[in-house]
C-alpha cells in the first residue's frame, strides 16, 4: 500500500541520482528515477535514455518494468501491448512546451505569490486541466506499483518544480519532498563542461532551475520538506540517509547505505544510475578549475541566492 511518494527536487547535477539510488536500497523504498520519462512517446525515450532500465536492460526485456506494466495493464483495463506513453503520467508537451504549456507555465508562477486559498481556485482553471490529470494517473500508477513491489515509499526524482506542484496539489498529505540543493558554483561549473556554456548561461541555467523550485516549496508545510545539501550527502551518506528515514518515518538500515551493493531498477535521468563504481565521490572540481574572472561573474550574480543555502 501506497504510503508515501518522495520527491526529490533540485537543480540539474545536484547528486538527485544518487540520493535516489541510496534511498531505494532502504526496506520499504523503491526508487523509480526520473519517471515522467517513462511517459515519453517512444521516439522520445529513446534518444532520453535509450529506452532502457538503470540494470542496462530495454523496458521491454526488465522483468521488473514489465512486472509494473501487466499490473497496471490489468488495473486500468489497458492492453499488455499498450505503449507506456499511453498511461498519461507525462504532460504531451513536457518536453517540448507549445503555446499552451508555456501560458500554464506563467500563470503557475504568478499563483505562487498568492495565498493557498487563491493557489487552489487557480490550479482548478481549464489551463491546468492536463497536470490535474496528469497528476491523478500517477498516483493511480504508484499506487499499484507500491502494492506490487510491496514497498510503501516511492522515490521520484524527476527533480521540476511544476510536477512537483502537481501532485502536491492533487493530494498534498501523501508528498514528502526532499529539497537537495549543491553550491551553485558547482552546478555551474558541471553546466559548462556538459554544455560548453559560458559562466554567464551556466549561472542563468541554475538560477531558472532552482527558483522555481524554491517558490514552490514556499507553499508546502515544513513538515514535508527536508533541505539535504549534495556536499553532505558524499561526505556523510549514511547520516543524511539516516536523517531522511527519520523524516519519513521508515526503517533505517546502515548496511544498505552502500553502492557496491546497488540492485536497482530506475528510470534514468543520466549515465550515473547505470554506472558500476561503488565510491560516493565528492564533486568540487568547480573549485579548482573555475577562473578568477569566473567565480567573480558567479559572485556578482548568483551570490545572493547562493547563500540562501548557507554557502560563502
Amino acid at each position: 500500500m501506497l504510503k508515501q511518494i518522495v520527491y526529490i527536487a533540485s537543480s540539474p547535477y545536484s547528486g538527485s541520482t544518487l540520493l535516489d539510488i541510496l534511498l531505494g536500497m532502504q526496506k520499504n523504498c523503491l526508487s523509480l528515477g526520473e519517471v515522467h520519462r517513462l511517459g515519453m512517446q517512444p521516439e522520445e525515450r529513446m534518444k532520453s535514455f535509450g529506452n532502457r532500465c538503470s540494470c542496462a536492460e530495454r523496458l521491454d526485456d526488465c522483468e521488473h518494468w514489465q512486472n509494473i506494466k501487466s499490473t497496471m495493464s490489468t488495473a486500468a483495463g489497458m492492453s499488455k501491448e499498450s505503449d507506456w506513453s499511453d498511461w498519461g503520467i507525462t504532460l504531451k508537451a513536457a518536453h517540448k512546451p507549445n503555446l499552451k504549456a508555456k501560458a500554464a507555465a506563467a500563470v503557475y508562477s504568478i499563483s505562487l505569490a498568492l495565498n493557498a486559498e487563491y493557489q487552489a481556485k487557480i490550479w482548478r482553471l481549464p489551463i491546468f486541466r492536463e497536470y490535474r490529470q496528469v497528476a491523478k494517473r500517477s498516483y493511480f500508477f504508484s499506487e499499484h506499483i507500491a502494492s506490487a513491489s510491496e514497498h510503501e515509499t516511492l522515490i521520484d526524482s524527476t527533480k521540476t518544480a511544476l510536477r512537483l506542484y502537481s501532485l502536491w496539489q492533487d493530494k498534498p498529505q501523501q508528498i514528502k519532498v526532499i529539497h537537495l540543493v549543491r553550491d551553485g558554483r558547482g552546478i555551474a561549473y558541471s553546466r559548462m563542461k556538459r554544455s560548453g556554456d559560458t559562466i554567464a548561461k551556466a549561472t542563468k541555467f541554475w538560477q531558472r532551475r532552482i527558483m522555481p523550485i524554491n517558490k514552490t516549496l514556499n507553499a508546502i508545510a515544513d513538515e514535508q520538506k527536508l533541505l539535504i545539501k549534495y556536499e553532505d550527502l558524499c561526505a556523510e551518506p549514511v547520516q543524511c540517509v539516516k536523517e531522511i528515514c527519520r523524516f519519513l518515518n521508515t526503517d533505517f538500515d546502515p548496511s544498505r547505505v552502500c553502492l557496491a551493493n546497488a540492485k536497482h531498477h530506475m528510470i534514468p535521468g543520466n549515465p550515473m544510475s547505470s554506472r558500476k563504481d561503488s565510491d560516493i565521490k565528492l564533486d568540487e572540481q568547480w573549485k579548482t578549475q573555475l577562473t578568477p574572472s569566473e567565480l567573480e561573474y558567479f559572485s556578482k550574480h548568483g551570490a545572493k541566492l547562493n547563500t540562501n543555502f548557507g554557502y560563502q
